[in-house]
């Protein structure tokens, strides 16, 4: 493979991808019959070393990640992923490296039968940059704009892991034994909740991803649609690692303002959800409610039912959670 050169690169990874299509643009063609109410979602993802993941990282870890963190946004409208396009920023060419990187796209790509359409490739500092393009329809598609008064708040899986583990890595110290397998699972291959996102497209009102932090991307939901929300803090679903790891003050700040989960946050109205039970329970995921939609701005957080205060936007997560020596 001639080094540098993003055509054979594209057919370098379709190769190892098995998905040498003789149409590739076909994902991306013009809507007409009955896909005509069926709207293009499109994302894009860029993860930098030493900004997004430890330079040392592997390269079917950093794969999986820049393709999952796009699925996950394709997740929160509801859309069906179809195709993506590649950017890739080299320190130099290593066919073994691109090999194991190829290998980490695998199985998210397999799953959701995907389509590779475009790459690039140059010398530089090393980051990847990925863009996600899905389907869904337009009367249903997921938006943060649409939460109402009353509306109730739930997530997916558990909050605060990847925060949790991030100190470990920083600090270039091994994670806790008990909990590598999982800790290691959450910061490097999130699952993108695309089968929730696909479940819930015509029950949910709004929705987001939470790689931010619940805070923030909450917070997105909120300002975009005119509301605000109360929290129940001691609602917030925690994985074994997190409750043993973090004391409880830490454990809220990182479950409020860790980033990197992944998860979904997205509100319904009351009348919705026995559906929404029923649906869920086909999913191997768990889905927790957290909190409700109400008058005013922001978030107001609650803990046994009093409210707390809680500087989650001026807390840094990252300086003081404790690491084993």
């Amino acid at each position: 493979m001639k080094a540098y050169d993003a055509t054979q690169l594209l057919d370098y990874l379709r190769r190892q991808l098995s998905r040498q299509s003789k149409d590739p643009v076909k994902s991306l063609s013009p809507l007409s019959g009955n896909d005509a109410q069926m709207l293009t979602a499109v994302t894009v993802d860029t993860l930098v070393a030493g900004v997004h993941f430890p330079p040392q990282t592997p390269p079917a870890w950093l794969a999986h990640k820049a393709l999952a963190v796009n699925l996950s946004d394709l997740a929160a409208m509801g859309a069906r992923p179809v195709s993506i396009t590649l950017g890739l920023v080299l320190p130099q060419w290593d066919s073994s490296w691109l090999q194991a990187f190829s290998s980490g796209l695998s199985a998210l790509y397999q799953t959701w039968d995907l389509q590779l359409i475009a790459c690039d490739v140059c010398e530089g500092p090393l980051s990847v940059t990925v863009q996600a393009h899905g389907r869904v329809q337009a009367e249903t598609a997921l938006l943060r704009s649409k939460a109402s008064l009353g509306e109730q708040v739930f997530v997916t899986g558990t909050l605060g892991d990847a925060a949790c583990a991030l100190p470990y890595y920083l600090n270039g110290k091994s994670l806790p034994e008990p909990y590598l397998d999982f800790l290691q699972q959450r910061f490097n291959c999130p699952e993108p909740r695309l089968d929730v996102g696909l479940a819930i497209v015509d029950l949910a009102s709004a929705a987001i991803d939470i790689s931010d932090g619940l805070a923030a991307d909450l917070g997105h939901i909120l300002s975009e649609s005119g509301m605000a929300a109360n929290v129940h803090i001691d609602a917030l679903p925690a994985s074994a690692a997190v409750k043993a790891l973090l004391q409880d003050r830490q454990r809220m700040q990182c479950q409020l303002g860790g980033g990197d989960d992944y998860e979904l946050c997205f509100t319904v109205t009351k009348d919705k959800l026995e559906p929404l039970q029923q649906r869920l329970s086909m999913l191997d995921v768990t889905c927790t409610w957290i909190g409700e939609i109400v008058d005013g701005e922001g978030i107001r957080y609650l803990l046994n039912g009093r409210e707390v205060s809680l500087d989650v936007a001026g807390y840094d997560h990252f300086a003081d959670l404790p690491v084993e020596e």
